[in-house]
C-alpha cells in the first residue's frame, strides 16, 4: 500500500517546502494555531501556482465550534463559489449542528454546486456526537474523503474510530488520518488503522526581537525535518 501524505500548510513558504519534498497534497489555510481559517483568494492564486499533485483549500470563517449561523453559511458558500470558480482548488468543508449531527441542509446545498467525490469533510466529524453516524452519512451524501481522528483528540487515541471508518468506507469514501501525526508514529498509525491518507501540519515558531511596542503575532517557518521525516519512515516501512 502507498500511503498519500497531505501537510497542512498555513503560510506560502510552507507550500513550497512540502511541494519541494514531494508530497501527494497541500491543505491550505491560514490562523493554523485556531484550527486553521479560510486563507484570502491572493494566497490561493499564489499556492496554485506552485507545483503540486493535489491542492485542498479549507473554508472555514472563523474559529471556535462548527455550528453555523446563516450569515456564516452564506459566507462558506461564497467561498466555494469563489474557489470552484478557480477549477483546482479541492474544498474542505464541515458543519454539524448544535445537538451533534451533521449540517444536513448546508452540506447539500455546498455539494449541489460542485463534484462530491473532489470534496474532503473536515475534522468537525471529531466534534459530532456520533463519528460513525456521520460518516455514513458523508459517505451517502458522496463526499470524497473524510479528514478525521477518529471522534479523537489525535489519531493515535482514535486508531479504532479510524479502522471502523475504513471498514466502513472501503472501496467508496477515502479516510485521511490527522491530529498529532509526525515521523515517530506514523506507521504505527497506518499499520493499526489501515488508512491510506496522512495528514500534519509543518511548521514551527521563530522568535525574533520585536522590531515595534505592539505584538503582531509569532513568526514561523517550515517544519522541513518534519515533512521529510515523515516521508521517510514511510518509505522504509514499504508505505510509499
Amino acid at each position: 500500500m502507498r500511503v498519500t501524505v497531505e501537510v497542512c500548510a498555513s503560510t506560502l513558504a510552507e507550500v513550497e517546502a512540502a511541494a519541494d519534498a514531494g508530497v501527494d497534497s497541500v491543505e491550505l489555510c491560514v490562523a493554523i494555531a485556531d484550527g486553521g481559517l479560510t486563507p484570502s483568494l491572493g494566497i490561493v492564486l499564489q499556492a496554485m501556482a506552485m507545483p503540486l499533485p493535489c491542492l485542498r483549500v479549507l473554508v472555514r470563517p472563523r474559529p471556535g465550534d462548527f455550528c453555523y449561523s446563516v450569515i456564516e453559511s452564506e459566507a462558506i458558500r461564497s467561498d466555494v463559489e469563489r474557489l470552484l470558480e478557480l477549477g483546482r482548488p479541492e474544498p474542505v468543508v464541515g458543519a454539524i449542528t448544535q445537538d451533534g449531527a451533521l449540517d444536513e441542509q448546508l452540506m447539500v446545498k455546498l455539494l449541489s454546486m460542485g463534484p462530491a467525490h473532489a470534496w474532503t469533510f473536515h475534522r468537525a466529524i471529531d466534534q459530532s456526537s456520533d463519528p460513525l453516524r456521520l460518516f455514513g452519512r458523508c459517505i451517502e451524501l458522496g463526499f470524497g474523503r473524510v479528514l478525521t481522528s477518529g471522534g479523537a483528540s489525535n489519531a493515535l487515541q482514535g486508531v479504532g474510530g479510524l479502522r471502523h471508518m475504513v471498514e466502513l468506507g472501503r472501496g467508496r469514501i477515502r479516510v485521511a488520518a490527522a491530529g498529532g501525526v509526525n515521523p515517530t508514529n506514523v506507521v504505527e498509525l497506518v499499520e493499526r488503522s489501515g488508512v491510506g491518507e496522512v495528514h500534519f501540519s509543518a511548521s514551527r515558531g521563530l522568535i525574533r526581537a520585536s522590531r515595534g511596542a505592539v505584538s503582531m503575532g509569532m513568526d514561523s517557518e517550515p517544519d522541513i525535518a518534519k515533512i521529510e521525516g515523515v516521508l521517510v519512515a514511510l518509505a522504509k516501512a514499504g508505505l510509499r
